[in-house]
C-alpha cells in the first residue's frame, strides 16, 4: 500500500508524471468480500466513490459491522488504521476480505506496493505527501500500532505482494490463545483470591489470640481496687445472660393421673457448638466494649439472619458502589438502552455522536460489568443490573456527571 520513493522521496508512481492525483476524491470502488465458509461464494458489498473523508469513514465503518456479524475481537481502530493506508495506493482496485467468522480481515491492492514490509511496521518510516496528510495522520504510526495491539492480544499482521502489482495486508485474532489466556487468568483470580481469604482467616486469628485479657476494675476499701479478669468476667456475664433452660420442662396435669417427665432434659442455648462459639465472641466483644450482652440480645441478631459482627447488605449501596465505577462514556451510553430495545453499535452511534470505536469499547466494558448482554449477532441489550444502575444515573441530579 505504501508508494516507493526515490532518494529524493519523489514517488514513482507512473500517473505523476501524466497528470496529479486527486487526494480530495475517491473515484473507486471498493468492494467487501464476506466468506460464510470457504464452500461457497462471498457475500459482496460495494462502497461507492465519495469524498476521501467520508470514503474512509465509510470502508472502515462497513468492514467492522460486517467482521462483528460473528464473534469479531479486532476493534475498530485497528481497521481504520489498515484502511486508511489505501491513500497509499491511491485506492486502487480495493478489496476487503472477511474471514474465519470476523478474525480475519484480508485487505488488497493493486497500488505500487511495498517493498520496505519490515520497515513499515516500524514507528517513523512513511511514504505519505503533504496531500495525503490532510487525511491522515503522516507519521509512520499506524501499521506500528496495529502490530503492537494484535501481537498483545493474541493476533497477528503480514504484509505480502499481490498478484501482479500491489499489496495485502492480512490482520488475524487467535481466538483459542485469547480464550485459553483467559481461562489461566480466571484459575490465577480464583488462586489469588483464595489465598487472600486464607491469609485473612490467619491474620484474624492472630489478631484475636493477641488481644489484651478483658478485667473488670472494682474500687475496694483503703483505696486498693480490685481486678477481675476476663474470665471472670465473662462467665458472670453468661451465667447472668443464661434462661431458666436446664430446668426440666412442664408438663400440664391431666386429672388423676401424674405429671410425666420429659424424656430429655432441655439443652441450653449453648448446646450447639457454632452458636456457642459466635455466642461467646458477642458476649467478649461487649465486655471489651464496657457492655454486658445477654443472651437475648444475641438471640435476636441471630434471628434477624445475622452473623455476629456482620450487617445486611443494602442494594441501594450496591447500586451506588457500580455507579461509582462507571467511566465517563459509560454513564452516557447505558441510559440509551431501554429494556426490551437491543441496538447496534450504529444506533449508538447515532444517538451519542461519538465514533464506533468508543461505543464498542463501552459495550465490550458493560458487558463485562453485566450491564449490558449480547443478543443475536451484533445487537446489545440492558440486563435487569444494567436497568437499576440506568435508573440510578437517570435520578442523579447532572446527567453529564
Amino acid at each position: 500500500m505504501n508508494e516507493p520513493e526515490t532518494q529524493h522521496g519523489a514517488s514513482q508512481h507512473p500517473a505523476d508524471d501524466a497528470a496529479p492525483y486527486d487526494y480530495t476524491y475517491v473515484s473507486s470502488v471498493a468492494r467487501i468480500a464476506c466468506y460464510d465458509d470457504l464452500m461457497s461464494a462471498p457475500r459482496i458489498t460495494e462502497i461507492q466513490p465519495a469524498p476521501t473523508a467520508d470514503f474512509i469513514n465509510a470502508l472502515s465503518s462497513a468492514i467492522y459491522e460486517q467482521a462483528h456479524q460473528w464473534d469479531s475481537h479486532i476493534p475498530y481502530t485497528v481497521i481504520r488504521e489498515v484502511a486508511e493506508n489505501y491513500i497509499h495506493a491511491r485506492f486502487t482496485e480495493m478489496i476487503v476480505s472477511i474471514l474465519d467468522h470476523g478474525n480475519t480481515i484480508r485487505f488488497a491492492d493493486q497500488g505500487p506496493g511495498i517493498p520496505f514490509k519490515d520497515r513499515v511496521q516500524m514507528p517513523g518510516f512513511s511514504s505519505a505527501t503533504e496531500p495525503m496528510k490532510r487525511y491522515i495522520r503522516g507519521v509512520g504510526s499506524g501499521l506500528p500500532m496495529v502490530k503492537e495491539y494484535l501481537e498483545f492480544n493474541h493476533g497477528t499482521i503480514t504484509i505480502e505482494d499481490n498478484l501482479g502489482t500491489g499489496a495485502v495486508v492480512t490482520i488475524g485474532f487467535d481466538r483459542e490463545g485469547a480464550a485459553e489466556e483467559a481461562q489461566q487468568q480466571t484459575e490465577a483470580d480464583a488462586r489469588d483470591a483464595l489465598e487472600r481469604e486464607r491469609q485473612a482467616s490467619f491474620g484474624g486469628a492472630q489478631q484475636q489470640a493477641s488481644q489484651p485479657a478483658y478485667q473488670q476494675v472494682y474500687p475496694g476499701a483503703g483505696g486498693q481496687d480490685f481486678v477481675q479478669p476476663h474470665y471472670f468476667a465473662a462467665q458472670q456475664v453468661e451465667q447472668q445472660a443464661q434462661p431458666f433452660a436446664r430446668q426440666q420442662a412442664y408438663v400440664p396435669q391431666q386429672f388423676g393421673q401424674p405429671a410425666a417427665y420429659p424424656a430429655q432434659q432441655a439443652q441450653p442455648f449453648t448446646a450447639q457448638p457454632q452458636l456457642a462459639a459466635q455466642q461467646q465472641a458477642f458476649v467478649q466483644q461487649q465486655a471489651a466494649a464496657g457492655q454486658f450482652a445477654t443472651q437475648q440480645q444475641f438471640g435476636q441478631q441471630a434471628a434477624a439472619g445475622q452473623q455476629f459482627g456482620q450487617t445486611p447488605a443494602d442494594p441501594a449501596s450496591n447500586l451506588q458502589g457500580i455507579v461509582a465505577d462507571l467511566a465517563q462514556r459509560e454513564r452516557e451510553v447505558l441510559p440509551l438502552f431501554q429494556p426490551g430495545d437491543p441496538l447496534r453499535v450504529t444506533d449508538v452511534v447515532n444517538l451519542s455522536g461519538l465514533s464506533p470505536s468508543t461505543i464498542s469499547n463501552v459495550f465490550t466494558k458493560l458487558e463485562k460489568k453485566g450491564l449490558l448482554q449480547r443478543v443475536g449477532k451484533d445487537k446489545r441489550e440492558v440486563t435487569s443490573l444494567g436497568a437499576q444502575v440506568s435508573s440510578v444515573l437517570q435520578s442523579l441530579p447532572n446527567q453529564a456527571q
